[in-house]
C-alpha cells in the first residue's frame, strides 16, 4: 500500500520525457522509464523532479525489448510555478514512487509540494564532491536551515550553508550518477521543497513551535 503524496527524496531512476501534450487543464507528460512501472497502476502518485503527479497511464517494460512508460497530467498552475514548464522531449527527469507503508526512509519526508524554484548560481568542487550554490526568493529563505534537509528537483540533500537567500549543497559521486543533478548547469531552475520542520519554523518563527502545534501538524 502506497502512502499517497509522501516520498523520501531518494531517486529510483532517471526517466526520459517522451512527449508533452497540451490538455484542457494544462499538460500531459509521458516519460520513458522502467523500474517505476513495476506494480504501478493508474491513480498512483509519482514524483517527477520533486513534483507529486498522479499517474494516468502505466505501461511496464515489454519483454525487455521496449522501455516502459508512465503518463501523468500537470495542472496549469503546477506547470507555471515549477520547472516542469522547461521540459521537452528528450529531457531527463528524476523519478520516485510514493512511499509504501513499512518502507525504510533513507532521505527525509518529502511531500512533492514544491515551495518554489531556485537558480543554480555556481558549481564548484571540493574533495571529490560537487558543491552547488542555489539562490532563492526571500519567501523561502527563512525556511532553509543550515544542516537541515531540502529537496532539490526531488533529491533529498543537506544544506551545507545558508545566508542571504543563497544556500549550498554537496553532491557526492553517487548522487551525481543516480540523479539529474550531476548535469545541472549554472542558470538552471530547480524545484525546491523545504523540510517539513523548516516550513513550520517559517510559519511560526520566534518560539511559535509548541507541543500543541507539532501534534496539530502530525508530530507526536
Amino acid at each position: 500500500m502506497t502512502v499517497d503524496g509522501m516520498f523520501t527524496g531518494i531517486i529510483e531512476e532517471i526517466g526520459v520525457v517522451e512527449a508533452v501534450d497540451a490538455t484542457v487543464e494544462g499538460r500531459r507528460i509521458t516519460i520513458r522509464c522502467s523500474s517505476i512501472t513495476n506494480g504501478c497502476i493508474p491513480g498512483d502518485s509519482v514524483a517527477v523532479n520533486g513534483v507529486c503527479l498522479t499517474v494516468t497511464q502505466c505501461h511496464p517494460v515489454d519483454s525487455g525489448t521496449h522501455n516502459g512508460y508512465i503518463s501523468a497530467d500537470i495542472l496549469r498552475r503546477t506547470w507555471e510555478v515549477t520547472n516542469l514548464h522547461m521540459l521537452t522531449p528528450g529531457a531527463r527527469v528524476n523519478l520516485e514512487s510514493a512511499l509504501r507503508a513499512g518502507d525504510r526512509v533513507g532521505g527525509h519526508f518529502v511531500l512533492g509540494h514544491v515551495d518554489g524554484v531556485g537558480t543554480v548560481r555556481s558549481r564548484g568542487k571540493k574533495d571529490g564532491d560537487i558543491i552547488l550554490s542555489i539562490s532563492t526568493g526571500e519567501a523561502l529563505e527563512r525556511g532553509i536551515v543550515m544542516g537541515g534537509s531540502i529537496a532539490v528537483d526531488g533529491v533529498s540533500l543537506t544544506v551545507a550553508r545558508s545566508e542571504s537567500a543563497l544556500f549550498s549543497v554537496h553532491l557526492i559521486p553517487f548522487t551525481l550518477r543516480a540523479t539529474t543533478l550531476g548535469t545541472l548547469q549554472i542558470g538552471r531552475l530547480v524545484n525546491l521543497e523545504l523540510d517539513i520542520m523548516g516550513k513550520h519554523l517559517r510559519e511560526k518563527p520566534f518560539g511559535g513551535i509548541t507541543e500543541e502545534f507539532l501534534k496539530l501538524h502530525g508530530f507526536s
